[in-house]
């Protein structure tokens, strides 16, 4: 979503509450910032420790039983998937931070 989008549904001068000390106030859209979501980022975080570790006490079970060259290789390249996922939400959620912050309303 662009500062355009959020326009359309909130309006040019929304009100909004502080978390903090509960005033409120109405702010330019152009003074709202994005920032990333800690949700998802911690999600992530928890993907990519309890999915490495996973995959590697897998790998190290399975490797010792296997004879085939191409599918200890494989299953070696299998413990880079939750470091991919990791990194896919990462990219994401930065991509749309840096796209709403660089867009100017009005």
């Amino acid at each position: 979503m662009d500062r355009f989008a959020l326009a359309k549904k909130i309006g040019a001068k929304p009100e909004i509450v502080c978390n903090q000390c509960g005033k409120s106030d109405k702010y330019d859209l152009n003074d709202i910032k994005a920032t990333k979501n800690r949700t998802l980022g911690l999600i992530a975080s928890l993907i990519f420790l309890v999915g490495t570790g996973l995959t590697v006490y897998v790998v190290l079970t399975e490797i010792f039983e296997l004879a085939n060259i191409y599918a200890i290789s494989g299953l070696v390249g299998f413990i880079g998937i939750p470091y991919l996922i990791y990194e896919a939400i990462n990219s994401s959620e930065q991509s749309k931070v840096a796209y709403f912050n660089a867009k100017i309303y009005g």
